[in-house]
């Protein structure tokens, strides 16, 4: 497993497991299926640590803070 501090690098480790059991079955419809799942969470781990570096800079800075808020709840729209 990654050294890690997010919840998103356990998921990714979690799938990989999965691969990993899945290869050694020679199920290659559910490795393919994986493979989808591991490429999202490349995604979700960059834009985690993404969101994490951007807290750290604005700091207790409540403005900023707000406009992060609307910014990152725009994204699901």
């Amino acid at each position: 497993m990654k050294l890690c501090k997010f919840k998103e690098c356990y998921i990714t480790a979690s799938i990989e497991s999965l691969l990993k059991l899945a290869i050694e079955k020679d199920d290659f419809a559910t490795q393919n299926m994986l493979n989808w799942f591991i490429d999202e969470q490349v995604e979700e781990e960059a834009n985690t640590y993404l969101i994490v570096e951007k807290i750290k800079l604005i700091g207790g800075n409540g403005q900023m803070l707000y406009m992060l808020d609307k910014e990152l709840g725009a994204r699901s729209e």
